[in-house]
């Protein structure tokens, strides 16, 4: 939808962030949170970033290219913090 050069240069910026998790994500255990073994706020922070993006960037499939951090963020998303304020991304103006 977008060539200009600063969306592609935001699109290289987005990818390099997320696989860098991606790569930090592999040398956790599937139980490990970020950063030690209890929820904080990296861990909070990723997954509100990661859902946005999710939602922004339909149908473009983040969890495919980043399975490790989708499986983070999908810890996070189901506890009752994240389950009881979760709204869903719209499109302002409805566009």
């Amino acid at each position: 939808k977008y060539h200009e050069p600063w969306f592609e240069r935001c699109r290289m910026q987005m990818h390099g962030a997320l696989a860098e998790l991606e790569r930090y994500c592999a040398t956790r255990t599937a139980q490990q949170w970020l950063i030690g073994d209890k929820l904080g706020q990296a861990d909070i922070t990723a997954s509100c970033a990661f859902t946005f993006l999710r939602g922004a960037l339909r149908p473009l499939d983040l969890a495919a290219r980043y399975p490790r951090l989708a499986a983070l963020v999908d810890r996070c998303e189901a506890l009752p913090p994240f389950t009881t304020t979760f709204t869903p991304f719209f499109t302002p103006g409805g566009q």
